[in-house]
């Protein structure tokens, strides 16, 4: 159980400068998590390029959007919604419905019957005992649903071709192509549409610049290369293949065709046409090819196109696909692409968050797949190819990996799951999720699952699945008595993994009383939160914590130090204080209790208002933030109350995507190409950061005592290793003495260096890097002697390295 980490002794100097700092001998905290990462979504259009299989939704399954109905008024037939989305009368008929909120029918489970634009619907048979105020799940699944085949980036060439249930070779539906007149009609995927506003300069790899403001940014006479500024989004390069099931109906005098193309201009462009067995039966056809993208015309967007035909006219000729496949012919356990997996292995993530926006109001098939799919690969029976697209009733719609491909994706890494479930779950769908975990846990060996309900619920008012700001009560009912649903399976389910589940309730950092109000529904509707470190409440700490960043004058290398200087600055200001984390009220951590855990689930950079896309990236993304955010984590660590911490996000280029100047806010690596650009991975400094201090995390948390202004120091044990993160956010050096209690040392130091200067970035280069600490370390006894650099994230590894790691110096060192 997390203790208070106890109160730092003044500071000591010795002879020469050297500043001596102790660790303690009693740790503060057990079982400390690696720094993670948050996964995000991944997207056709951008640089977020995950899975093996490059188009979405190939299942070809039915669509899934979800509601929150608040009771207005009951009979044993039917009820009102005063919260209603505006769907139009029928939408919902059939959908499936379950009591999420009510102090009579709390978990039933019914079937809407009918329907009306407005909010009024009818129950089938009957509706369960409701009551104002009492809050219906609806959720309801189909083909033609937030746009049927469209929801998910398939574009059909005309009314000939749907998300069909009347064939399919697995799941529940498929591709239909209509082909009864003779003619060809076409679906079309297409890649790499998305526009960047940002680039490097062509005489400079390391200077940023916008269109926009070329001149400004790379003065007079030279150019601004347009982004990606590190290689191509969807890179066809090498060994690939297409393939598909494909089935042909009431063809019998026809010859029923399937043509594929991926086309890009000046770069891939290959053809393939198979003609069907005619036999009224599903076969897989494959077709391979070589990919041939250049790093200049792999910017260009690039279209799939699937072509039916029955070559004659027929009456009820149909083609069917399904299960179809893009990507290079090799098939991971874990149905991530190579490059994925590579960056991630750099990194060292601690935890993997799943969360994406579009999947807070599904259920769990949808968020995970039919019931016994396999996470992972791309073999009939995968997860990915039995889940439909999510829609939201703003409008908005997109398609998902499998949050079941967590499970194999963070057994590679060694890494803690972290997913995030929907408001719309059911009692059935709770109870899925947790037997599908314990499977999880038997099958890939992890050591803990976190569950987060929902996310930032107060971003909506009962809208996309949430309750709404001013709900948190009603959110905290819900959320209660989900948590007992779902811990009482797993006690019985997999009891000897019940402790390892931890629960989370959502919240934002310095959101005064929420997390209380929380607690307090919970409470109310009968299931408190149990006081123990298996539960608790999460927070996003960015830096700065508005979209404001102040603009600053002198030279580049001049900016740089100020920003960093005032990034430092951040974590102590904005949160780590008396007047939010620690606020003696309603302050997140003494709202926890004695046991409760503060998971950190999203930190890094929230500043994009200024002029200038120079200092954007000298204050977000260049060498010294490798520090800065550093700094964060080890402050969250001595809370004694912060277990795991995620950084948001793994991959984004720029942001706002649409706005001038690109903003290196969000995102710690830039894209997934490793065919092209700078050495791969592409990791910005954050990144490095991450990897630095990551190497050195294990174990238990002990404090350090006598560290210096604008120094930070966090020790472990792992065993009888112990290891070391350090900071130094000064402008000057800091020599240091450590010591340490009994045991093994740490046995070698390294740190994110520069090559040019503090204006080095990794946006087009390998500028910033991760090697040995300058002046290494010496020992005595139990003390260890180094120098941190000025803007430094130094770890002192242990003598046992938990993994080998083939990032750690600068290429071509």
């Amino acid at each position: 159980t997390p203790t208070t980490t106890p109160t730092a002794t003044p500071t000591t100097t010795s002879g020469g400068g050297t500043t001596n700092l102790v660790v303690s001998a009693t740790p503060a905290m057990t079982n400390v998590n690696r720094i993670g990462v948050n996964m995000g979504p991944q997207v056709w259009y951008f640089d977020s390029d995950y899975m093996q299989n490059m188009l979405d939704n190939p299942g070809f399954e039915p669509n899934t959007l979800g509601h929150l109905a608040l009771v207005g008024s009951a009979t044993s037939t039917g009820f009102t919604d005063t919260e209603d989305e505006g769907q139009a009368t029928g939408f919902w008929n059939g959908a499936q419905a379950s009591v999420r909120i009510s102090s009579s029918s709390a978990g039933d489970a019914f079937t809407i019957g009918s329907y009306t634009a407005g909010g009024t619907y009818t129950c089938s048979p009957s509706c369960p005992t409701l009551n104002s105020g009492d809050v219906v799940a609806l959720v309801q699944t189909g083909p033609t649903v937030q746009g049927g085949l469209t929801d998910s980036n398939w574009a059909p060439g005309d009314s000939n071709e749907s998300i069909s249930t009347t064939q399919k070779y697995e799941g529940q539906s498929s591709l239909a192509i209509n082909v009864a007149d003779g003619g060809s009609h076409y679906v079309r995927f297409g890649w790499d549409t998305g526009g960047t506003t940002g680039g490097v300069c062509s005489n400079d790899n390391v200077t940023v610049c916008t269109v926009a403001n070329a001149t400004a940014d790379c003065g007079s006479g030279n150019t601004c290369l347009t982004a990606p500024q590190a290689g191509p989004f969807h890179p066809v390069v090498g060994a690939f293949e297409i393939s598909f099931y494909a089935l042909a109906t009431n063809s019998s005098t026809g010859t029923p065709k399937i043509t594929v193309s991926l086309v890009r201009s000046g770069g891939v462009n290959v053809s393939n046409t198979f003609t069907l067995t005619n036999d009224n039966a599903w076969h897989q056809y494959t077709y391979t090819f070589t990919g041939t993208d250049t790093a200049e015309s792999a910017k260009n967007a690039m279209f799939f196109t699937l072509t039916g035909t029955n070559a004659t006219a027929e009456s009820g000729a149909t083609i069917y696909v399904d299960d179809i496949y893009l990507g290079r012919n090799e098939a991971s356990v874990t149905g991530f692409r190579d490059e994925v997996l590579a960056t991630l292995k750099a990194i060292n993530p601690g935890s993997l968050r799943f969360m994406n926006y579009w999947t807070l109001a599904t259920d769990d098939a949808t968020l995970e797949g039919a019931a016994g799919c396999t996470p992972g690969g791309t073999a009939p029976g995968s997860c990915d190819y039995l889940h439909g697209a999510n829609g939201t009733s703003s409008g908005g719609n997109a398609w998902s990996f499998s949050a079941a491909d967590a499970y194999p994706l963070a057994s590679e890494l060694g890494a803690i799951p972290w997913i995030t479930i929907s408001n719309t779950f059911s009692d059935a769908d709770l109870k899925a999720f947790i037997d599908n975990a314990c499977a999880a846990f038997k099958t890939y060996g992890l050591s803990q699952i976190w569950i987060e309900q929902s996310n930032e619920n107060w971003n909506s008012s009962w809208a996309n699945g949430k309750y709404g700001g001013s709900n948190s009560t009603d959110y905290g009912m819900a959320t209660g008595r989900n948590f007992s649903v779902m811990s009482t399976e797993a006690a019985s389910e997999c009891p000897a993994y019940a402790g390892d589940f931890h629960y989370v309730m959502g919240n934002q950092v310095c959101n005064d009383g929420v997390w209380d109000a929380e607690l307090a529904g919970a409470t109310t509707a009968g299931y408190p939160v149990p006081n123990t470190n298996q539960y608790g409440t999460d927070d996003a700490l960015y830096y700065p914590g508005g979209s404001s960043l102040p603009s600053q004058s002198g030279s580049n290398e001049v900016q740089a130090a100020l920003y960093a200087t005032l990034f430092s600055g951040y974590p102590m200001s904005d949160y780590f204080n008396s007047s939010c984390l620690m606020k003696p009220t309603y302050g997140d951590i003494a709202q926890l209790g004695s046991n409760r855990t503060l998971a950190i689930y999203e930190t890094g950079a929230n500043g994009y208002s200024t002029s200038s896309t120079e200092q954007l990236y000298l204050s977000e993304a260049g060498f010294p933030s490798a520090a800065w955010m550093a700094e964060s984590w080890l402050l969250g660590i001595q809370t004694g109350r912060i277990p795991i911490q995620n950084v948001f996000t793994l991959s984004q280029l720029e942001f706002p995507e649409s706005k001038s100047p690109a903003a290196p806010i969000w995102g710690i690596i830039h894209d997934l190409d490793s065919d092209f650009g700078p050495t791969f991975p592409h990791l910005r400094p954050i990144a490095l950061g991450e990897e630095v201090v990551n190497s050195a995390i294990a174990g238990s948390y002990y404090p350090v005592t006598g560290a210096p202004s604008g120094v930070y120091a966090n020790a472990f044990e792992n065993g009888s290793d112990w290891s070391a993160v350090l900071v130094n956010t000064n402008t000057s050096s800091a020599a240091l003495t450590i010591q340490f209690p009994a045991g093994t040392l740490p046995t070698s130091a390294e740190t994110v260096l520069n090559t040019n200067g503090i204006t080095d970035n990794n946006e087009n280069s390998n500028d910033v890097y991760i090697g040995a600490l300058p002046g290494g370390i010496s020992t005595s006894g139990q003390n260890m002697t180094l120098t941190l650099p000025p803007y430094s994230v130094v770890a002192l590894d242990p003598a046992t390295r938990r993994r080998s790691n083939n990032h750690k110096q600068r290429p071509g060192a």
